[in-house]
């Protein structure tokens, strides 16, 4: 494990890409990097399959107040929710 994570930290060097670990001081939850990363008025697009009906529900009302698109596949058990 620690050998992947250090090749993993020198093939991202210099390419902008960031690794970050869950559950550390300072990581936020995948969600709210979401929606803090996510533009005014930009795109979201998801695999509807993979992502809960609460983190679904969440995602697209905080984009709503940004005014941006959510964009899933409808190919899961929630999507009459939106």
């Amino acid at each position: 494990m620690v050998d992947s994570l250090h090749r993993l930290k020198n093939e991202l060097q210099g390419t902008g890409v960031t690794l970050m670990r869950l559950r550390q001081e300072g990581v936020p939850n995948p969600i709210d990097f979401l929606i803090a990363n996510t533009p005014k008025n930009g795109v979201l697009g998801f695999d509807g399959a993979v992502v809960s009906a609460r983190n679904y529900l969440h995602l697209t009302q905080a984009l709503k107040r940004k005014e941006c698109e959510v964009i899933y596949n409808r190919r899961s058990c929630w999507h009459g929710l939106g």
